[in-house]
């Protein structure tokens, strides 16, 4: 597997690049995180969401059930765009 390296908006928050291992260890704790009930990430701030009209650079992309009861930012403790 190979990190995604597309092109971001000019006023997308620069991610550090990390390998798909450190990304899948990543998302395996805040699944852990979200399990035993100690997310970190449950709200955004208006700010926050603000930030991200001008553009989204997502870390991973995920193929699942678009079911609303079960949201892949949450499950994964991950903020919003930064799962695709």
């Amino acid at each position: 597997m190979r990190p995604c390296m597309g092109s971001a908006p000019p006023n997308a928050v620069a991610y550090e690049s990390k390998s798909p291992r450190e990304t899948l260890a990543e998302m395996r704790l805040g699944n852990s995180r979200f399990w035993t009930g100690k997310s970190e990430r449950p709200n955004m701030s208006m700010v926050e969401r603000r930030e991200l009209i001008s553009g989204q650079r997502p870390r991973v992309m995920v193929i699942g059930c678009a079911d609303s009861r079960v949201p892949i930012e949450i499950v994964f403790d991950l903020g919003i765009g930064d799962v695709f």
